[in-house]
């Protein structure tokens, strides 16, 4: 029996030994299961439910030349934009990175300005920088011959507006940044003659009001559009970019409530310009005033600088979000369960999504939004998985052609 002991010890200790060596193998992980492909909801077509990846958008980083060492270069001292000619005139066409070394291929002497190797991601026939000394500094650049100017971009021709019953009295500025602080809206001009640009001038206080909590320039540039919060309501105004013509175009207390809503208080949430530069379109959500909840209108309204308003989805016709084609003419709702394309005029509304409803762990419910390319041939929108909260949870890319 005790001969036996010391086999029995030393088995026991090899088993022990071979369980902390495995402790920390762990198990296998299993494979990546990719989602299927990019979804594309087609015009008519039955809503798609199915999940895509998200898609990863091509970087637009520069790659700076390769400069042969004792060559004629220039070194560029900020991130500084790549133009078409020796000029701000011209278009901006790129940017090198602070840090980057270019060839120099010639100069132009009256503007200062360097002739430059194109990065590999330009294929522009020229590319030039800003000679200021603040912007960039050249090496062995002295023998460089002078490279002529190309002409100068001829200005796109615009198409004449419309002749309107409403005088238009608003001046559109040349450049200028909106902005707010505690003492309200202000307009900060632009000397678009500088690369980059700078400050003209002082800026201007055109509206003192501390609790303005939105702003948005109209596409002509020459109003500002803008929330002002006032107890539990809020309201959407319009200014001149010179201060003149402030107005109140709707106050939310105003905007229908549903009679069975009990105690809630309607505020307006998202504000969009239509591309006239004379409408805004913007829907409303719901406050609950004596506790949790709330949430959503889905309605879409219009209001042109004017005032009169059109209630184009009256409430629950609408969305929780909306984005409008650059045309003007369609609008992508997001809902919490589905995505609908209608034609702003409130016509033609189709379901073109359905997906489950997205967990918030809370009492929100999560309404995705729409992005529409630059060129109005497609919105683009990104959905969550339906439990977000989960390990593997991913999203979803959809391609929303515009709609006929």
């Amino acid at each position: 029996m005790n001969a036996k002991r010391p086999l029995l010890f030393l088995a026991s200790i090899l088993f022990l030994v071979s369980l902390a060596c495995n402790a920390f193998a762990g198990n296998a992980e299993p494979a990546l299961e990719l989602p299927p492909p990019l979804v594309t909801a087609e015009p008519g077509a039955t809503p798609v439910s199915g999940l895509a990846p998200t898609a990863t958008l091509p970087s637009d980083a520069p790659v700076s030349s390769t400069a042969v060492p004792g060559s004629a270069t220039v070194a560029i001292l900020v991130d500084l934009n790549i133009r078409s000619g020796p000029g701000v005139v011209y278009d901006r066409i790129g940017f090198f990175t602070k840090g980057a070394t270019v060839p120099a291929l010639g100069r132009d002497p009256g503007s200062g300005w360097w002739l430059v190797q194109c990065p590999p991601h330009i294929s522009a026939p020229q590319c030039w920088v800003s000679g200021g000394p603040q912007y960039t500094q050249p090496n062995n650049a002295d023998g460089v011959p002078v490279a002529p100017a190309p002409p100068t971009p001829t200005p796109i021709p615009t198409n004449t507006p419309e002749p309107t019953a409403e005088a238009d009295t608003a001046v559109a500025r040349s450049a200028f940044i909106a902005y707010t602080d505690e003492n309200g809206l202000w307009i900060q001009p632009l000397d678009m003659n500088a690369d980059p640009p700078t400050s003209a001038g002082d800026a201007a206080n055109i509206v003192s009001d501390p609790a303005i909590q939105q702003i948005l320039i109209s596409p002509d540039g020459r109003r500002l559009a803008y929330l002002s919060r006032a107890g539990e309501s809020n309201a959407l105004n319009v200014v001149n970019t010179d201060g003149s013509g402030q107005t109140t175009l709707v106050n939310a207390a105003d905007l229908p409530v549903p009679e069975d809503a009990g105690s809630v208080a309607p505020l307006i949430n998202d504000v969009a310009w239509l591309p006239d530069g004379r409408t805004l379109a913007f829907n409303s959500s719901l406050v609950n005033l004596e506790g949790p909840g709330g949430g959503s209108a889905l309605d879409l309204y219009t209001v042109t600088v004017g005032g009169e308003m059109t209630a184009v989805f009256p409430p629950g016709s609408g969305g929780a979000t909306f984005a409008i084609s650059p045309d003007g003419r369609q609008v992508i709702f997001g809902l919490p369960e589905s995505v609908v394309r209608a034609n702003v005029d409130g016509t033609g509304a189709e379901t073109v999504i359905e997906f489950d409803f997205i967990n918030t762990a809370s009492e929100y419910a999560y309404a995705p939004t729409a992005q529409w390319a630059a060129d109005g041939s497609a919105a683009y929108i990104a959905i969550p998985s339906a439990d977000p909260w989960v390990v593997g949870a991913n999203a979803a890319l959809y391609r929303l052609p515009a709609g006929d």
